[in-house]
């Protein structure tokens, strides 16, 4: 599709519990808004007065290198610079992949904080992933699961994998934080400031992502958080797998298979293969062929950049 074509598309608010709960998000205002282009979408950054920072994720660069003839890490990399973000300190500017190879691209381009999305559920991470990691992020994007793992959402326990990537420098953030009382484990009570509380105050992660800044940021300013040991129960974190003990054996949920331990094969990967001259942008009903979808490997689906409104890194910043 061409610019002017994308522009005539309505956009449809994110529903993510819609099709198995009947949950709507404020279904009034469900087709506000309009698509931008980066660069206007950087300059809304820019005028506004309470944003902390920028998030850009960058997704399928190889197969628009090989198959569209497009390099979208150097269109993101000119329009950083055309709009003036390589010598601001106003915002904060993160980067996000998860590939290797796309942040890879990044590294010493300015201040950008490089961040490292793990999308798979893990339990754990080797030596040689941390490493490598280490070599190309500032920080890392989980998913809660990663950090609190559950069956049929009751916890089972909690991981090594925040503690691990904290020892490395790394900070972790975790993703994603809704209002939906479905989204969230029984153990939370159906309540997101529950929720937000034990990972924050019992995994002591470092930020949150999620859908609802309102309700990070409310939490943000509970008072009891700088009690310290006068700090109220109902303020402590639940205990991860504490209610699976209280159900009896017949109703017990069915046990799954551990998630994997990410190794240094998961994580790296080659360089982005060189933009090709003979890509299939001028046609647009091409298709590449469907690769696999670990964090290593080139992603399927059309090329596109997403772009988060640094509404989410408003409330992503706990302490």
């Amino acid at each position: 599709m061409t610019w002017d074509q994308i522009q005539t598309l309505k956009p449809v608010i994110s529903n993510p519990y819609s099709s198995k709960y009947a949950l709507f998000r404020n279904p009034r205002n469900m087709n506000d808004g309009s698509f931008v282009s980066l660069a206007d979408f950087l300059d809304l950054t820019k005028k506004s007065s309470s944003l902390t920072g920028i998030l850009i994720s960058i997704e399928f660069a190889a197969y628009l290198a090989e198959e569209q003839g497009l390099s979208v890490t150097e269109a993101v990399i000119n329009s950083l610079s055309k709009a003036g973000f390589n010598n601001q300190t106003a915002l904060k500017v993160m980067i996000q992949s998860t590939n290797s190879s796309v942040l890879t691209k990044f590294q010493g381009k300015n201040d950008y904080e490089l961040v490292y999305k793990i999308e798979e559920e893990i339990r754990s991470l080797d030596d040689g992933a941390l490493n490598d990691i280490k070599s190309l992020a500032d920080s890392v994007v989980v998913g809660k699961a990663s950090v609190f793992p559950d069956t049929k959402l009751f916890l089972t326990g909690s991981t090594d994998v925040v503690s691990k990537l904290q020892a490395k420098n790394l900070s972790v953030y975790v993703e994603t934080f809704s209002n939906e009382f479905v989204s969230q484990a029984w153990d939370f009570f159906s309540d997101a400031t529950v929720e937000i509380n034990s990972y924050v105050m019992g995994a002591n992660i470092d930020g949150v992502i999620t859908d609802f800044p309102k309700t990070s940021a409310r939490y943000k300013r509970n008072r009891c958080l700088a009690l310290g040991d006068n700090t109220p129960a109902y303020m402590s974190p639940v205990q991860p797998g504490a209610l699976l003990q209280l159900i009896s054996p017949p109703f017990m949920p069915p046990s799954e298979a551990p998630s994997p331990v990410l190794t240094l094969e998961d994580v790296s990967e080659p360089p982005l293969p060189p933009v090709s001259p003979t890509g299939s942008a001028s046609n647009p009903n091409s298709t590449a062929p469907a690769p696999a979808s670990r964090n290593a490997q080139p992603k399927i689906a059309a090329g596109s950049i997403l772009l988060s409104l640094a509404m989410l890194l408003s409330a992503l910043f706990l302490f």
